[in-house]
């Protein structure tokens, strides 16, 4: 048995019973007089919690494995996520807008789209939901991915980026899964209340040059008729919108994008023979090869000489 030690140099405590001095024997304080145990003192020994008790505050069903199911510690140190919720987020909102807005900024990123056009297209997006709801909606159900494709279409017009075709932007869904067809947005287009813009041609001129003037090809041409580029092009530039201008004049309903890439090569023809190939323009649009070469027969039998090269 331990021989009973003070407390401390200068503590004294009292016994409670009989007024007697304490002394600690061990891990026990007690009466040097009565005997009587005031308390008991020693090392704090820690109680692990159950397996359970710690998991109260957090949301979702545990990840880790058996082995570290009764840890407390906040991530199983294989993954860095301990716990899956099962509940969303964005419960209790509008499931249709949150996964069309989610559409939208995956594909925009897809086609790096500024941040203005991507916000532009949800708030359209909203708009044709919100029509989808009411009574004089689109007659046929749509889906969100067509919805998203045609909002990005909007937006971008709407910015002057013409040069995002509905064939990208189809894409860009196909990509991440999602289903769309040229045949939907033609349908959102006659039944929805947001319009669609069609394509600038003069704008799309822009798109053409810039290709072309990082083609190497092109370049390596041009370089072997000992030709200066950016002369060159700037006059390509002019006399292909004065074929557009004119191509416009006698028709109108044909596709943008081919009235561009076909009036680039026939002002190519004016400003300098044999620099240009419809396949080089064909691509710089994504425009079949046979389709330039079919309205570029009918461009020069409708409209005879361009002389739009100027000198």
């Amino acid at each position: 048995m331990e021989r009973p030690q003070p407390l401390g140099i200068g503590i004294v405590e009292k016994c409670r019973e009989c007024r007697g001095v304490l002394a600690q024997a061990g891990q026990e304080v007690a009466c040097t007089n009565c005997g009587v145990v005031a308390r008991r003192e020693g090392p704090i020994q820690e109680v692990k919690t159950a397996s359970r008790a710690g998991e109260r505050n957090r949301l979702g069903s545990y990840m880790g494995t058996k082995a570290d199911e009764g840890s407390n510690a906040d991530y199983n140190g294989v993954s860095t996520v301990g716990f899956l919720k099962t509940i969303s987020d964005h419960m209790g909102e509008d499931q249709a807008a949150w996964k069309c807005t989610s559409l939208i900024e995956r594909v925009a990123e897809r086609l790096s789209l500024p941040t203005f056009v991507k916000a532009n297209a949800v708030v359209l997006s909203g708009k044709m939901l919100a029509e989808r709801k009411s009574d004089g909606g689109p007659r046929r159900r749509t889906t969100v991915p067509a919805i998203s494709a045609y909002s990005l279409l909007c937006a971008c017009r709407a910015a002057g980026i013409d040069h995002i075709s509905a064939k990208s932007v189809i894409q860009a869904h196909t990509d991440l899964g999602h289903r769309v067809t040229k045949s939907l947005l033609l349908r959102l287009g006659t039944e929805s209340r947001v319009p669609l813009r069609s394509a600038d041609p003069q704008t799309l001129l822009q798109t053409v040059i810039g290709s072309l003037e990082s083609n190497a090809a092109v370049a390596e041409r041009l370089k072997r008729h000992g030709i200066e580029p950016r002369q060159y092009f700037r006059r390509l530039l002019q006399a292909s919108a004065t074929v557009v201008t004119a191509v416009r004049e006698v028709k109108e309903g044909n596709s943008p994008r081919t009235v561009a890439a076909t009036s680039v090569y026939l002002a190519s023809l004016e400003v300098q023979p044999k620099t240009l190939t419809q396949r080089d323009v064909a691509e710089t649009l994504g425009v079949a090869e046979y389709t330039i070469r079919e309205f570029s027969s009918w461009a020069r039998s409708e409209l005879g000489p361009l002389n739009g090269g100027g000198a």
